[in-house]
């Protein structure tokens, strides 16, 4: 490889930089992260020194998008205050805050926010948890003073930030209750926007919307634009957070915050709310209406902070699973999520692992035993189907049945490898579950059918896939995601495999998504049956899954990527995936049909955000957000 080396030298440590084709198209920031993660490593004490400098630097993208799209003129103003007066119903939001030792400047901040907010029917409700800092009370005092819509109870004894926050539960009278944080601040049209969609969707429960870190000094940085109430990654990680705003009585049904939960205790309320509501009645606004401080004491700057946050997350995720009977395990994944293992039945389901082969029979064997070996599965509840060529099979059939006796192992003769002739395999079948498993597949990671069969088998889910990643390491596909160009992407296509936290740790977590890649795919029989199988319209397999997701999901259905399941491509066994680019449809006429079939989720992806895009495999502020801004 020819490429131009530049070498930057802090103290004793030397990074190499290499300017290639191949990463000509690295973004500044990546290259930017880069030099610094290689010159000051996490935990280092220049990291301490100087990682929220760097973060702002690194935020340059996002201050040129807030001064375009989020500011607010005197008629935006006049406007919306017009717009409020009209509303047929003003509720009462009544604003939780525990408040705590809290830094007097940042204890003013955060209520001047809620002083700030256009929509005026509002309560701030604050209970001081027995602070002992100086010009704590005092700031409470003179704001309770100021504004009747101002209650402050003053704990005499400290009881942690649950207790305290039950306290300010007490003063609330409002429907509707928005948690805010001591330090913490909020949008100007937070309130508005909350109350909007209560009037729009007067069933909703819980409303959360984007949010944003706010600097020692003010400046906004690390957006983050969430995607609709996604359950499966609610369980890996708390994707609503702030800003949160519940109906008073589901908080009261549960119990209010639960003590022993403390540095988690929003993300145990939702967990024990969640089981006595819809999904649909959680609510989210693509905006960021919050803006979480970093300060030494909060985990906006590090999870390190508040290790016991993360412990606390665990335990309320095992008790959430508990509660509802799902066997499973639980373990926190870096500092940003969960991993939950699901248990298999006793005896496991059923499973067909369909593999469309037309490579050479020694290449196929390969892959068999790959496939097999790594399984982490009951063989005698598998079976596989070859779908290939007619060339001589008897070997590849005599060699798997010796090597894995209890295998049940059949052949299908297809030259054009046609829908009709994979839906006659599907028919045929007796398995609770099928794998599809086109012939890029290479390699296999360890139990990795065990891995997508028993998140596959839990209640509501359609699909599933693991991720895919290439020979030389890099992400090929995380999930889809749908544009409105319209066009659809591979999610971290080549990005490297080996770094977890892309896009708030998006690639590592549990994810739902509108479509899966087609390379392999899970879904019960039963599931496929009910949306009537494969389009025969279409002619591409990538097509054709993309197309059986929606239909999953226009069901009801849930489909999920599973990144501790992996799959490696060999790019020279495929041309169903478009390996050398992000694009899933690369056929015309099924690109035709598609977007004619749905249309509304090119769109709107409830799977990503309408101020977001994919450039070059990742999640991007677009400069043409889907949403209008004042």
């Amino acid at each position: 490889m020819i490429g131009v080396y530049t070498t930057i030298q802090v103290s004793n440590k030397r990074c190499y930089l290499m300017t290639t084709k191949d990463n000509q198209s690295r973004s500044m920031k990546e290259m930017l992260k880069s030099i610094y993660f290689t010159l000051a490593p996490k935990g280092s004490k220049l990291y301490s020194l100087t990682h929220t400098s760097i973060r702002q630097l690194l935020n340059t993208r996002y201050q040129n998008w807030i001064k375009r799209f989020d500011r607010l003129s005197n008629e935006d103003l006049q406007r919306i205050r017009d717009e409020i007066k009209a509303m047929p119903a003003k509720p009462l939001i009544s604003i939780i805050m525990p408040v705590f030792n809290t830094n007097p400047k940042f204890l003013d901040d955060a209520i001047q926010s809620v002083l700030a907010q256009v929509y005026p029917h509002w309560e701030l409700c604050i209970a001081d948890d027995a602070s002992t800092l100086p010009g704590v009370r005092e700031t409470l005092e003179k704001y309770s003073q100021y504004d009747q819509r101002i209650k402050v109870l003053f704990r005499k004894t400290n009881g942690h930030i649950s207790v305290a926050s039950n306290s300010a539960l007490e003063l609330t009278t409002g429907e509707f209750i928005a948690l805010l944080d001591h330090d913490d601040q909020l949008h100007p049209l937070a309130l508005y926007y909350a109350v909007k969609e209560i009037i729009t969707n007067p069933t909703c429960t819980v409303i959360y919307s984007d949010e944003d870190k706010l600097t020692p000094h003010g400046k906004r940085i690390d957006p983050y634009f969430k995607s609709d109430f996604d359950v499966d990654l609610f369980l890996s990680q708390n994707m609503v957070s702030h800003l949160g705003v519940y109906k008073r009585e589901a908080i009261l049904k549960v119990g209010g915050f639960r003590q022993g939960l403390e540095g988690s205790q929003d993300y145990d309320l939702l967990l024990r709310i969640l089981p006595t509501i819809q999904s649909w009645q959680i609510r989210h606004i693509p905006r960021v209406l919050y803006h979480w401080r970093i300060s030494d004491q909060s985990v906006a700057i590090s999870v390190d902070v508040k290790p016991y946050a993360l412990e606390a997350g665990r335990k309320a995720l095992c008790d959430h699973l508990s509660s509802k009977h799902i066997d499973a395990t639980v373990k926190s994944f870096e500092d940003f999520g969960y991993k939950i293992k699901y248990a298999l039945t006793n005896p496991p389901p059923t499973v067909e692992c369909i593999l469309q082969a037309h490579q050479p029979i020694d290449q196929i064997l390969a892959v068999s035993y790959a496939m097999i070996d790594n399984a982490g599965y009951d063989l005698s509840s598998l079976a596989v189907t070859f779908l290939m060529d007619e060339q001589d099979h008897q070997m590849l059939i005599d060699s798997l049945r010796t090597k894995y006796p209890s295998l049940s192992v059949s052949v299908k003769f297809s030259k054009k490898n046609t829908t009709n002739e994979l839906q006659q395999v599907i028919e045929n079948t007796t398995a609770d579950y099928v794998v599809l498993i086109e012939d890029s597949c290479a390699e296999f990671s360890a139990g990795w059918l065990q891995n997508l069969i028993s998140l596959a088998d839990q209640p509501g889910v359609g699909c599933v896939s693991p991720k895919l990643i290439d020979k030389n390491g890099k992400i090929v596909s995380c999930g889809i995601i749908l544009d409105a160009k319209p066009k659809a992407n591979y999610l971290f296509h080549g990005a490297s495999a080996n770094q977890l936290n892309y896009y708030f740790g998006w690639s590592s977590l549990h994810k739902g998504y509108s479509a899966l890649p087609s390379s392999c795919l899970v879904f019960k029989k039963a599931h496929y049956q009910s949306v009537g199988g494969f389009s025969t319209e279409i002619s591409r397999q990538a097509a054709r899954v993309f197309d059986l997701c929606l239909r999953m999901k226009q069901a009801g259905l849930r489909n999920v990527l599973i990144p501790e399941a992996v799959v490696t491509l060999d790019q020279s066994n495929t041309d169903q995936l478009n390996l050398m680019g992000d694009q899933v449809i690369i056929d015309e006429s099924d690109q035709q049909i598609l977007v004619s079939r749905w249309k509304k989720w090119f769109q709107n992806d409830p799977a990503f955000n309408p101020n977001l895009t994919v450039h070059r495999g990742k999640p991007t502020l677009t400069s043409e957000p889907r949403i209008d801004y004042p």
